[in-house]
């Protein structure tokens, strides 16, 4: 009945308001879900077969494609066997990921981890790993999904790219970018912990602030107070090409921002709780965005 509403009306208020919802809330569609499994798929199968017709030699006691295959089942804790195969579409594993069921979200997970372990891979030169990162990138956004995926060092992470307009990336988001600053995120953390007790304003205020202090300090490789650090900033968005509005509007509401601490927090006690919402977004805010650009160096595109 589904399927024929559809057909029937396609261009229905009702399955434009869905599609706006889906996008809203980040929901695959699972038609995009199939899409993205084929994508990835011929993505594997193409590169596999590279190896396996290039002058690489395959034989039964040193099959790499088979090896691969085995070494990916066991760290996504699939069954797997060792028997030999010739090429990818035989495999076992592949057998394994063209029955999942995507519209399952536990199986959509396992099928985006096989994914990333692929990508992480070391295929001993025979296959360039960021070369194989972008058409990965380029399945994904093909197949109008949600995603992006991060080289850190030598490492390659899929992370979804959320559209909740505040607690996500804002709050939730910084506490996994905020992993490599470890001082940075236990600040943060505190604020957030303190958030829910009564008369604990002021802390949640100096944990915000010395999680943003902390961090620039680390940033710019100095010790400078909070308001000291406003050239720095300005230097660094323009190292980074940010725009010149964007780079004022950050620097004048940051300029507030330490303006507010002084008098109310670092030297008073004066915060009033009705603006600690306000303050955990507008830090989440300040911070996201280094951190966005700090991540934009590093996304496979």
């Amino acid at each position: 009945m589904k399927e024929n509403f559809r057909e029937i009306l396609p261009d229905s208020q009702i399955i434009k308001r869905e599609e706006k919802f889906n996008l809203r809330w980040n929901i695959i569609s699972e038609e995009d879900r199939e899409k993205l499994r084929f994508r990835c798929v011929a993505v594997i199968t193409n590169k596999l077969n590279e190896i396996k017709n290039s002058n690489y030699y395959f034989n039964s006691y040193n099959d790499y494609l088979n090896s691969l295959c085995v070494a990916i089942s066991m760290i996504i804790g699939i069954p797997s066997k060792t028997n030999n195969f010739s090429s990818f579409e035989s495999k076992y594993l592949y057998d394994y990921i063209m029955e999942l069921d995507l519209k399952k979200d536990n199986n959509y997970i396992t099928f985006i981890k096989f994914i990333e372990e692929i990508l992480n891979y070391d295929y001993l030169g025979y296959i360039d790993n960021y070369n194989l990162a972008k058409k990965f990138a380029e399945a994904f956004k093909l197949s109008n999904v949600k995603m992006k995926i991060i080289k850190d060092n030598d490492e390659y992470c899929i992370l979804p790219i959320n559209t909740e307009f505040l607690d996500s990336p804002l709050v939730f988001d910084n506490l996994y970018w905020l992993n490599a600053y470890k001082d940075v995120k236990n600040h943060f953390e505190k604020s957030l912990k303190f958030e829910r007790k009564e008369n604990y304003y002021r802390n949640i205020v100096d944990e915000l602030r010395l999680s943003l202090e902390l961090l620039l300090k680390k940033m710019f490789s100095n010790e400078k107070s909070l308001e000291n650090q406003k050239s720095n900033l300005g230097d660094y968005f323009k190292s980074n090409n940010i725009s010149t509005s964007i780079s004022n509007m950050y620097i004048k509401l940051f300029d507030y921002y330490t303006l507010y601490n002084n008098d109310n927090a670092k030297h008073d006690d004066k915060v009033n709780n009705v603006e600690i919402d306000y303050l955990i977004y507008l830090t989440g805010t300040f911070i996201r965005f280094i951190m966005q650009i700090e991540e934009s160096k590093k996304e496979v595109k």
